[in-house]
């Protein structure tokens, strides 16, 4: 998936998990238009000042490239976030939930994600 990157001039960001429409990504080629996808998952690993690429820069440039949701799996601080409404290049809404409590995804999910499994 191709999206705008501080690292490089055209970045293709290692995602964790990415939902589009069924099919979506069949004819694409590896640096896919990232137009389609409504959200991105990214679940922050190795070192805490690492995971600040998933908390900073991704989430940047996934606002840059206006994918309307994108989640957050903190394990370093034990929290889930959710990101949504894009507009010049960031998201205008957050909200954030600690493992264990209930996080509300915005549309086009709108339910509440159970997160007491990542405990």
């Amino acid at each position: 998936m191709a999206c705008a990157s501080p690292r490089t001039a055209r970045a293709a960001p290692r995602v964790d998990g990415a939902v589009a429409p069924r099919g979506y990504f069949r004819a694409e080629p590896p640096w896919a238009d990232a137009s389609g996808v409504v959200l991105i998952l990214e679940i922050t690993s190795g070192r805490d000042r690492d995971a600040e690429v998933d908390r900073v820069e991704k989430r940047d440039a996934y606002a840059q490239a206006a994918i309307p949701v994108y989640l957050l799996v903190d394990r370093h601080h034990g929290e889930v976030t959710v990101f949504w409404a894009p507009g010049q290049g960031h998201y205008a809404q957050q909200a954030t939930a600690k493992f264990g409590a209930p996080l509300h995804l915005p549309a086009p999910f709108d339910f509440e994600l159970d997160t007491a499994d990542f405990l």
